[in-house]
């Protein structure tokens, strides 16, 4: 779970989202769900998302989470990469 935390750390800001972000629990389709990692080499489907019971997990669009607008999302990966190193560089 340790490495999970520090893949979606490192590649969160890729998706419009934030470090805090992991482990926050969100509502899709009437049921809830916890964030539990990111699959950064799958754009469409980058979150990763355990349900209720906490055995199975699930795959979500960034905009299914309710937790970035719809603007955020819609921007294309590649400007999502380069926000993020614009953001690594401001925080050396």
């Amino acid at each position: 779970q340790a490495a999970a935390r520090r893949q979606f750390e490192l590649h969160c800001h890729e998706f419009g989202l934030k470090p805090e972000h992991y482990g926050r629990e969100f509502q899709h389709a009437g049921r809830a769900y916890t964030i539990c990692g990111l699959q950064p080499n799958a754009p469409k489907y980058p979150v990763l998302a355990y349900g209720r019971r906490g055995t199975t997990r699930y795959k979500f669009k960034v905009e299914d989470t309710g937790l970035v607008s719809a603007t955020e999302a819609a921007l294309d990966r590649e400007a999502r990469r380069e926000l993020a190193a614009e953001a690594r560089f401001e925080r050396r």
